[in-house]
């Protein structure tokens, strides 16, 4: 549970995002109870893919993909195109990703360079949990603006913590 003054921060940091990301949607409590039907929603943040990654670069079939663990080039044009227009999503591409945050110091296990907010340790929010990174698909043509779980379509989930602030999740090896 949130006391007052976390709830102004989380709160403030929210409004935050959306004003940054306008595809930005989240829960931060979840639905009261869990149905069996799947439609609740967890406490989640969420954006859409091409909107929120840092550098994405796709290579088409018999092209050559950026070498991992080298700096991923994507020009100023593509960015600003793809978060403006989408990516037209397809199985003969080849993607290559790249996320990083101006706003969490994953090291310090911190929140950080929110205007007008003192950075503040993730822990005072979660708790001693480690948070989910999850890519999901849901139908933009769906009858609410909930991101039921019933509605989503998991492609990929990855646990983050730190050892000396997160307990391990039931994700970690």
């Amino acid at each position: 549970k949130m006391g007052m003054i976390q709830r102004a921060f989380v709160g403030a940091a929210m409004a935050f995002m959306k004003s940054t990301n306008p595809t930005f949607h989240y829960s931060i409590t979840g639905s009261k109870e869990r149905t069996a039907d799947g439609k609740y929603e967890r406490p989640h943040m969420s954006f859409t893919v091409e909107g929120s990654l840092d550098r994405l670069v796709i290579t088409k079939p018999g092209g050559t993909p950026p070498k991992l663990g080298t700096a991923i080039q994507e020009d100023a044009e593509s960015v600003k195109r793809r978060k403006k227009e989408g990516v037209d999503w397809n199985l003969q591409d080849t993607y290559t990703m790249a996320l990083w945050s101006s706003y969490v110091d994953f090291l310090d296990w911190r929140v950080i360079n929110l205007p007008g907010i003192r950075p503040f340790g993730l822990s005072s929010v979660l708790g001693t949990q480690a948070f989910y990174l999850t890519m999901y698909m849901i139908d933009k043509n769906r009858d609410s603006d909930k991101h039921y779980q019933k509605d989503l379509d998991y492609v990929v989930n990855w646990e983050l913590g730190n050892d000396s602030e997160a307990e391990k999740g039931p994700y970690a090896a």
